[in-house]
């Protein structure tokens, strides 16, 4: 298998496998049982298991298909049934089937990552507009450290971030039936991670930019590259390889999983 392009593999135990799978580092494993190599040798096909993340299902799809096709070529079984070959890898999943499904839980939190990322960039731009008008300069004058006039931005910023996520993650409660009161305690604590990540990124457009009309272009064709490689436009998973390595540099990415992890994979504070 390690020699298929299809594939990149990993020797380890099956408790480690299923603890990669259930913290999203992983997304299937091939589970070799014991007793696998007598069933071999006796032209039968026992002792495989499928265990795979529920949350990744397109990526698990061909990864299962292309696996199944692999060890037919493998294993050759000439004296195995053909209802035997189709089936002889039991298919287990790592989660329980749960009432929100994966597809939910990434509209819902790669939407409110993507517009919250414009919606600080606009307030970032403010102290353009501050610097312009002059009120910037007069802020200098006075007698307040320029540290606490930019903390004090971000202050407001993060405000209106955590209004932001908490009306959005309200109105899929109420609208979508995503359950976030089972969640609560690690929903609010990745929101204000999240409101604080953003908020950092609006103010640092600001601070590379010259003017407003800069921010709006600079902003708009960064936020639209992070939100694709990220994972906002579509899941990163059934990205290629190079752009979900290039992913772990956006914004999108990091809150997307966090969300996962409490939503799906149910890790809790």
């Amino acid at each position: 298998l390690d020699s298929l392009e299809e594939f990149t593999v990993t020797i380890t135990t099956a408790d480690t496998a299923d603890m990669l799978i259930k913290k999203g580092d992983e997304s299937a494993a091939l589970i070799i049982l014991k007793g696998a190599g007598d069933s071999l040798r006796s032209g039968k096909l026992y002792g495989f298991e499928y265990r795979f993340d529920q949350a990744r299902g397109p990526e698990v799809a061909i990864l299962q298909g292309a696996l199944m096709g692999s060890l037919m070529k493998i294993l050759q079984p000439d004296t195995v049934k053909p209802e035997e070959q189709k089936s002889f890898i039991t298919a287990v999943p790592m989660m329980a089937e749960q009432e929100t499904g994966p597809g939910l839980i990434h509209a819902v939190a790669g939407t409110a990552i993507m517009m919250l990322l414009f919606s600080v960039a606009g307030i970032g731009a403010s102290l353009l507009d501050e610097k312009a008008e002059g009120t910037l300069k007069k802020l200098l004058y006075s007698p307040i450290a320029p540290n606490s006039i930019l903390f004090g931005k971000m202050l407001f910023t993060n405000l209106i971030s955590i209004f932001q996520l908490t009306v959005m993650f309200l109105f899929a409660w109420l609208v979508f039936g995503l359950d976030i009161l089972a969640h609560l305690p690690s929903l609010i604590l990745m929101i204000i991670v999240t409101a604080w990540a953003c908020s950092s990124f609006g103010v640092l457009l600001a601070a590379i930019a010259k003017s407003r009309s800069q921010v709006q272009g600079l902003s708009t064709l960064v936020i639209l590259v992070m939100s694709c490689i990220g994972g906002s436009m579509v899941p990163s998973f059934i990205m290629p390889e190079f752009m979900q390595k290039a992913a772990v540099a956006s914004v999108n990415y990091w809150g997307i999983q966090g969300f996962y992890d409490i939503f799906w994979r149910g890790l809790v504070i």
